[in-house]
């Protein structure tokens, strides 16, 4: 179906402020000219990892935790690629995007060497209206998708994934927030949650991203979704491993599985012996 101008706006917003966002990364990329590959006595591999970016809210940044899901990432990716975390407890789309420039110009964006990137967004954004979090569904649309955009510019040669918000339980949220800060939850419910979810699935596809939803993958008959959460709104152990085991799945069937990347240096020494003695190599 086509779009009116009304509806267009968004996309066109968020495509000029994505070139911005994404013009200081991507010329260094273009820069990049040194080899990261070498080949030598029949053996090859990378003399710099490659790097997986992961962009969210708090439920990202808990996942660097003791068996945390991106930590988990860590270890499936261990001599391929470095992990880094950029999750922001309590953080919107709104306000990741005002940060994003600096996010990326920290990194340094060597695109290069980025072979994928993760971005989750919206438990925040899915709060009742009114409430200092709340961001409106089509700003939130508009947000994601130059947020997307921005990732994609400056990570080109990166696989982004975006991950729907998770499934949320408003009212055992809603007493841990009273018990522990005195104050409600901010009216966090699951049609939110879900309608928020769907946006996303909107961002990624009109931008070319890949989907990982979890909020569907929590519906699931298996198990209940209360048991992935440990609070109501953030993941349980339980929900760490099912968004690995999801985020993992869609990585294998792409570009940036684990087997298509090089190792960081050998794994195995004797499949390029000069790095044991590399003096004693040069006499012989």
């Amino acid at each position: 179906a086509s779009m009116s101008m009304g509806d267009r706006a968004p996309f066109a917003l968020a495509a000029a402020t994505a070139l911005a966002l994404g013009l200081g990364c991507a010329w260094r990329w273009r820069r990049s000219c040194s080899s990261l590959v070498v080949e030598r006595s029949g053996a090859v591999w990378a003399t710099a990892p490659s790097r997986i970016v992961c962009v969210g809210d708090s439920i990202t940044e808990y996942g660097s935790q003791p068996d945390g899901w991106v930590a988990r990432l860590g270890w499936l990716y261990s001599r391929k690629a470095d992990v880094v975390n950029r999750g922001f407890s309590g953080y919107t789309t709104r306000i990741v995007r005002d940060i994003l420039p600096d996010v990326l110009r920290r990194l340094e964006c060597p695109c290069a060497r980025t072979t994928a990137v993760t971005l989750m967004l919206g438990s925040n954004d899915a709060t009742v209206e009114g409430g200092f979090q709340h961001v409106p569904p089509e700003e939130f649309l508009a947000n994601m998708i130059a947020i997307c955009l921005a990732l994609r510019t400056a990570f080109p040669a990166a696989q982004v994934f975006v991950i729907t918000p998770p499934m949320v339980d408003g009212p055992v949220w809603d007493a841990f927030c009273r018990a522990n800060w005195g104050c409600d939850g901010g009216g966090r419910s699951l049609p939110l949650n879900r309608e928020y979810a769907r946006l996303a699935e909107r961002a990624a596809e009109s931008t070319g991203c890949n989907l990982v939803d979890l909020f569907s993958a929590m519906a699931t008959p298996a198990v209940s979704f209360t048991e992935l959460l440990s609070d109501g709104l953030h993941l349980s152990a339980f929900g760490h491993e099912a968004l690995f085991r999801l985020l993992s799945a869609a990585l294998e069937a792409s570009l940036a599985a684990p087997a298509a990347l090089l190792e960081h240096f050998p794994c195995d020494v004797l499949a390029a012996p000069q790095l044991l003695l590399p003096s004693r190599s040069k006499n012989s």
